[in-house]
């Protein structure tokens, strides 16, 4: 079956009578573009956020709010097509300021291929850092000598080595550990430090892993030989290892993912700000831009901001609590 993608053409102000209209019709799914998203975030990226991707902006630029959508080519979808046009002229009968925008449509005919395996056109071979090379099992690659080549064979919806997360962590642990930092890298997911250790494993950077599963006495083995021999990252799962280590030998710390408990990274942070650091110690925090990890970056903020509120104000039970304190009754 073949398909006809619809954009609609409006504005911030459109986007709500526009896709309720459409709703209305029984058309279900939708592609929002919302201008003013985009100009909120060009203008407030500074304090929220460590890495952007350059093209991202480019395109966020004079963007313009617009509605997607996908009709089947079949006579229900051209019913739905000619009841959407019908739409637009309503809603430019009843805009004569011209609020909702020009309502215009931009169609095109969209083939259906073989989707399992027309995604592959979209991967090739990617350097990341100076040395390490991401490459799809189905592409070739010219090995240069200093060439240290992970091949993939990725699905669909996870795995493509593509993602700008993943890439950066990988130019930060490359990078880091040849300029002489140690460095202790959080996740709240065992299976993403898997796929981490895996990297660095290909790169030959030595590393220590700890999760739920590490055995207590190996954890201490671990937490005295990071200070004392040459392995620089330490893989460290977010609940297992957040309180009572202490690894003041790092100068670094990355939060590969953010979690809804801000005091649990907080404290995850302190693991190499303890007493006996003596050198500055940089924090990177890795965040997804248009995913889910916005809105827990964003609930972290209120809460850290109602916790300096109650802790400025300092009055009553709560005065001698610290602050720190209160973003843990906050999570619970």
């Amino acid at each position: 079956m073949n398909w006809t993608e619809v954009k609609i053409y409006t504005t911030t102000e459109g986007i709500e009578p526009l896709t309720g209209s459409l709703l209305s019709l029984g058309i279900q799914g939708f592609m929002i573009e919302d201008a003013q998203d985009f100009d909120e975030f060009l203008h407030d990226t500074t304090p929220h956020w460590d890495y952007i991707d350059q093209e991202v902006m480019k395109k966020m630029k004079n963007c313009e709010s617009s509605v997607t959508l996908y009709v089947a080519d079949n006579p229900q979808g051209m019913e739905e097509l000619a009841g959407a046009r019908e739409i637009l002229a309503r809603l430019k009968s009843e805009d004569p300021d011209g609020k909702y925008g020009r309502l215009e449509m931009e169609i095109k005919n969209v083939n259906e291929e073989d989707w399992s395996n027309a995604w592959k056109k979209y991967y090739h071979p990617i350097r990341v850092g100076e040395r390490l090379v991401v490459c799809p099992s189905w592409e070739e690659y010219e090995r240069q000598p200093e060439d240290v080549v992970l091949t993939l064979n990725p699905g669909m919806a996870f795995g493509t080595g593509t993602h700008d997360t993943t890439r950066l962590c990988m130019e930060l642990l490359e990078n880091g550990t040849r300029a002489g930092h140690k460095i202790l890298l959080f996740s709240q997911f065992t299976s993403m430090l898997d796929v981490i250790a895996g990297r660095l494993s290909k790169e030959k950077i030595r590393f220590y892993m700890l999760t739920g599963a590490t055995p207590k006495g190996r954890r201490m083995q671990m937490v005295s030989d990071f200070h004392k021999d040459d392995v620089m990252v330490f893989l460290i799962s977010l609940k297992a290892g957040g309180t009572g280590l202490n690894l003041t030998a790092a100068d670094v710390v990355i939060h590969y993912d953010p979690w809804w408990n801000a005091a649990a990274q907080d404290q995850a942070t302190d693991r190499a700000h303890r007493m006996g650091q003596e050198n500055q110690v940089t924090v990177f925090r890795l965040v997804t831009s248009h995913t889910v990890e916005e809105n827990i970056l964003k609930l972290q903020e209120r809460k850290r901001d109602l916790a300096d509120s109650v802790v400025t104000e300092g009055t009553g039970s709560f005065a001698g609590l610290t602050r720190e304190d209160l973003l843990a009754m906050l999570d619970t």
